[in-house]
This record gives structure tokens, C-alpha cells and sequence, in this order.
């Protein structure tokens, strides 16, 4: 807004002082016409004895040398003739100067003022600006001058108006411009400071309400946060006490039963095979609850045999059609792009069990010129993305939104395509997080 002010005051200038000459100008072009007409009524008021007189009629020359004398307009319209020679023969405002001889005077810029009036008037007739006496006032002001010749005499008839007021009125007129211009930019300085204020006070109220927004989103976070992190504590906690603490409990009742049987001296064979089958069941209960915790296989072998053995673990659980398309490269991604990857996978894929009653599964695993990608297609009964995005409540999709976060953090994409036909979830990230100098060949 400063440079644009800038620009408008420097251009206002330019139109203030163009407009000023333009004004002059055409001021002076009416005051010449103004004063050719003057010229041509005095020759008229003359003609009747110019115009019979002979060469040299010092009759005829006097009688209008008399007329010339008393022709006047305004205050300060008046007639003067000078001969050839420069002698000056009629000036009604300055009397003393008729019969002297000014050729060699020069006015105030220096200028042969007489010299210049005659060489125009033999020209055919022409304008001079100089300065000169104003009889009103008696001051120096600028005068415009027409003079002609009268060639049977050889004497120089002019007349002139002073155009000092001219100078005024322009004056006036760049100052009437220059006001309207100054209103002009203190109405637009008052709307850039209000633009500006609204401007800073608005931001202000946005970043307010996008940090409010932001704390909002920060808080149903957290508690997304804490509600998953108790659910997992509720999913581990029963499996321990619907699995493995079963296990263990009926393994103590079958050794206790076996120590009872050894000390009767009978043979405890039945119960120590029963006891191995439920230690052997309680140790893969383990594994199994480890490996959904964090299985070592994404840090020993890759994502691709985590997930091959995630998938394993669904298909035999849930009898499930599940075929899986793996990279024949392991540890191509860093250690948590592997592990968002696989959660995002995990969860996918418990989804399926919960919601979408698939009957077939696919997994792959892919590469291309910018995006490294896990897929899972199943042809379940899908369900609305649309209503769920709109649904307000942290604890509604929260699984979507948890695998939309983790992938975000990589500066990654979720796409989740879902019709009545099945659901297509895609996790991509980029290639740029790939590491191919500590990728190794399985």
C-alpha cells in the first residue's frame, strides 16, 4: 500500500503540473485571438485615413498617431507605435518616452525588447512574453505583445495584455488539484490503516481459533490415545486371563494330580503328557501375544515375513482366503515405516474379522517411480467413508484415524476405496524414505 501511494502521489504530480500547463496554454491561445482582434479594431479605427494617405503625410500621421493614442481596453489595454528605427511615437501610458530612440534598449532579461516587436511585426505579425511595468499596479509583470507593421509608414503598431493572472489562476488551480489529491490519499491512508488493523486483528482471531481448533484436536487425540492404549491393555489382559492363566491353572491342577499319583506309586504318564500339551499351548499363546505387540520378525527378517506370518495367524484363525504378494527385498524401509506399515496391516485386517464378513483377502506389497505401497482388498459387505468422516466422535472410526495418523507422520497417503462390493485400503509412503545401501536380498 506505501508503494502504491507512492505511485499515486508521484503520478498526481505529473497530472497536477499537466493540467496547469494545459490550462496556461489554452489561456494564452484565447488571449492571443484576443489580442489579434484588438489589432485588427484599431486598424479599422485607422483605415479610413491610412489608407488615403501618401508615403510620407505627416497629416495623416499625426491624426493616427492621435487615434492610437486614445484607443484603450480595460486598465491596462492600450496602443503603441515605434518606428523602424526603433523611434517610439506613441505610448499613452508612458508619455515621456515618445521621440526617443529605443533600438539599443534591452528589458530586464537582457532581450532588445524593441528589436525583437519590430523584427515580428515585419514577420507579418507575431507574439513576444516579456516583462514590463503594469500601469495599475506599477509593478514589474509578464506581458504579451502582438505586433504588425503599417508598411507604407514603416511603423510597428502593438498592443498587449499582461498575463500575471493567468500565472495566478493556474496557481490556484494546481492547489484546488493538489487539495482534492491530498483528500484523495488521506481517504486511502484512513482505509489502509482500517484495512490493516481488520487485516491484524483478524489474524489474530484465526490464529486464536486455529490454536483453540488445534487444542481441541490435541486433546481428542490424546484421549484416542489413552482409550487405545486401554483397549490394548483390556485385549492383553484377557487373553492372559482367558488363555494363558487358564492354561497355567488347569497345568498346576494336572501336575498336582501327577505328583498325587507318583506318591501312591502309580504312573503318572497320562497327566505329564496333558501337562505338555497345555505348556506347549501357553507358549504359543505367548508368542503369539508378543508378536501383536511387536514382533521381532519386522526387526530380524523384514516386513514382508512379519506380514506373512500375520497372515498366517488370521488365516488359521478365520479360515479366511488370504493371498499375499511380497517383496523379495527385506528392510527397505527404516524401522518405524516398517512398523506403520505393519499396524496399519494389523488393523486392516481385524477390521475385516469385525466388520466386512470377507470370505476372500488380498495383501501386496509394492514399488513404483514415487510411492512405496501395502494394499489389502477384501469383498466384504463395505460401508460408508463418507458418513464416517463427518461423524464428530473421537471414539467413531477410531482404528481409520489411528492408520490415517501413523501414515501422516511420514508425510505419507491413506486411500480407503469401499463399496457393496468390498473395501480397498491403500497406505503409501515415499520413496524417498526407502534405504536401498542397507536393504539385503532374502
Amino acid at each position: 500500500m506505501l508503494i502504491i501511494l507512492l505511485a499515486l502521489h508521484h503520478q498526481s504530480e505529473l497530472l497536477s503540473e499537466q493540467s496547469g500547463a494545459s490550462y496556461r496554454e489554452k489561456i494564452l491561445e484565447l488571449r492571443k485571438q484576443q489580442l489579434q482582434s484588438h489589432i485588427e479594431l484599431a486598424m479599422g479605427a485607422i483605415s479610413h485615413i491610412y489608407l488615403t494617405a501618401d508615403q510620407d503625410d505627416p497629416v495623416a500621421q499625426k491624426q493616427v498617431a492621435e487615434i492610437l493614442n486614445t484607443l484603450e481596453y480595460g486598465e491596462d489595454g492600450y496602443f503603441f507605435v515605434y518606428s523602424d528605427t526603433g523611434i517610439n511615437i506613441v505610448h499613452p501610458r508612458q508619455p515621456y518616452r515618445v521621440g526617443q530612440d529605443l533600438w539599443e534598449w534591452v528589458d530586464v532579461s537582457g532581450n532588445p525588447l524593441i528589436q525583437i516587436l519590430i523584427t515580428n511585426a515585419q514577420q507579418g505579425g507575431g507574439f513576444h512574453e516579456y516583462l514590463w511595468e503594469k500601469p495599475s499596479t506599477g509593478l514589474m509583470a509578464k506581458k504579451l505583445a502582438y505586433s504588425v507593421m503599417l508598411d507604407k509608414w514603416q511603423w510597428m503598431v502593438g498592443t498587449g495584455i499582461y498575463i500575471d493572472d493567468i500565472d495566478r489562476d493556474v496557481v490556484t488551480l494546481q492547489e484546488e488539484i493538489n487539495g482534492h489529491i491530498n483528500q484523495t490519499f488521506l481517504v486511502i491512508l484512513v482505509l489502509t490503516v482500517a484495512g490493516v488493523v481488520v487485516v491484524f486483528f483478524s489474524g489474530l482471531f484465526l490464529q486464536a481459533s486455529e490454536r483453540k481448533l488445534a487444542d481441541v484436536k490435541l486433546k481428542a487425540l490424546t484421549n484416542r490415545i489413552v482409550d487405545s492404549q486401554e483397549i490394548e491393555r483390556q485385549r492383553v489382559s484377557r487373553e492372559l486371563h482367558d488363555g494363558i492363566i487358564q492354561m497355567l491353572v488347569s497345568t498346576k491342577y494336572v501336575v498336582e494330580n501327577a505328583i498325587f499319583k507318583l506318591k501312591k506309586g502309580e504312573g503318572a504318564d497320562k497327566e505329564l503328557s496333558q501337562c505338555e500339551q497345555y505348556l506347549d499351548a501357553t507358549i504359543n499363546d505367548v508368542r503369539r501375544i508378543s508378536r501383536d505387540l511387536h514382533p521381532n520378525l519386522l526387526e530380524d527378517h523384514g516386513l514382508s515375513a512379519a506380514l506373512a506370518a500375520l497372515i498366517e495367524d488370521y488365516k488359521s484363525r478365520l479360515g479366511l482366503d488370504i493371498s499375499f504378494t511380497p517383496l523379495a527385498i527385506k528392510k527397505l524401509l527404516p524401522s518405524d515405516a516398517r512398523t506403520t506399515l505393519y499396524r496399519i496391516a494389523q488393523e486392516a485386517l481385524t477390521n475385516i474379522e469385525r466388520h466386512a464378513n470377507a470370505t476372500k483377502v488380498t495383501v501386496k506389497l509394492q514399488v513404483n517411480d514415487a510411492w512405496f505401497k501395502l494394499s489389502i482388498t477384501d469383498n466384504g459387505c463395505g460401508f460408508d467413508t463418507q458418513k464416517l468422516s463427518r461423524n464428530k466422535s473421537p471414539y467413531v472410526g477410531i482404528g481409520l484415524r489411528n492408520m490415517a495418523e501413523r501414515i501422516s507422520y511420514f508425510d505419507g497417503k491413506l486411500d480407503i476405496y469401499s463399496a457393496k462390493t468390498g473395501t480397498k485400503v491403500v497406505a503409501k509412503l515415499p520413496k524417498k524414505l526407502m534405504n536401498y545401501g542397507n536393504s539385503e536380498k532374502r
